[in-house]
């Protein structure tokens, strides 16, 4: 603290006899300990007092445990439910033939492949972007088994 944050302090004390009063039982107490003994535990009491510890962190510990343990729980059960809910992968979607004229079916490319596949009635054109999305729409007969 500076110096006339303590002045004003020192002032303040002079002024008020509670605050002096009570800063004189702090200041007995904070003798009264200086004054005695520290406690000395045995080593039992030490191993003690450790291993309550100890039990008190393991115990909240298993606590969050257990808790994200039911919110995972939770999250599975509520994805089972939405997989189940969510349309079959043989299902057929089909836009408008204003909206593009595209069609979407479960031997197209997943998202993740970074393919794009355009159909129209004349053509169709795909752009491939990932070495990975080249060898999904490739052909059977030049597509080998082993990882891009």
């Amino acid at each position: 603290m500076d110096s006339a944050a303590g002045a004003e302090i020192e002032l303040h004390l002079a002024e008020c006899p509670a605050c002096a009063k009570e800063l004189a039982d702090l200041s007995a107490m904070s003798g009264m300990f200086l004054q005695s003994t520290r406690p000395r535990l045995s080593q039992m009491s030490l191993h003690r007092i450790h291993d309550r510890v100890d039990l008190v962190i393991r115990g909240n510990f298993l606590r969050t445990v257990k808790v994200l343990r039911a919110i995972a729980a939770c999250v599975l059960v509520a994805g089972s439910i939405w997989l189940m809910k969510s349309p079959s992968e043989k299902a057929i979607t089909q836009m408008p033939p204003d909206a593009g004229g595209t069609t979407e079916s479960a031997d197209a490319a997943p998202p993740w492949l970074d393919a794009a596949v355009t159909a129209t009635a004349e053509t169709q054109s795909l752009d491939v972007t990932t070495p990975a999305a080249a060898w999904y729409v490739a052909d059977f007969s030049s597509r080998s088994d082993e990882a891009p």
